[in-house]
């Protein structure tokens, strides 16, 4: 049987440890405009800092987990992350700013924007 990534499994997902766990391939990924909890999962959209609504902060934030594989969580804690490929939410207000702020940033470091 054909082994295929998983791409867009969240980094710290039951599934991505499961495939993982399998030796199956997996891109981890990450979140630019939302909040985490401690266990390195997504916040709830509805609980405050769930959803980041300033570009600068979401910039900074995949930032760290790009380039030093934490994100930090709503309580402050650093938690590592597998960010292999970024999400940006296209419902948010805001996202096509979001976008062009990431791009920028990422052109300015040299970070590739690239299909995993």
């Amino acid at each position: 049987m054909e082994q295929m990534a998983f791409a867009g499994s969240p980094s710290n997902s039951t599934m991505m440890k499961v495939v993982k766990k399998h030796n199956v391939p997996v891109c981890g990924e990450v979140f630019a405009d939302r909040g985490y909890s401690d266990d390195g999962t997504l916040a709830p959209r509805d609980k405050p800092g769930g959803m980041i609504e300033d570009a600068d902060k979401a910039v900074k934030q995949a930032l760290a987990m790009i380039e030093e594989g934490y994100v930090t969580s709503l309580s402050g804690k650093r938690v590592p992350v597998a960010a292999d490929t970024l999400c940006i939410h296209g419902d948010q207000p805001g996202a096509a700013g979001f976008a062009r702020a990431l791009r920028r940033a990422f052109a300015e470091r040299k970070i590739e924007v690239a299909a995993p």
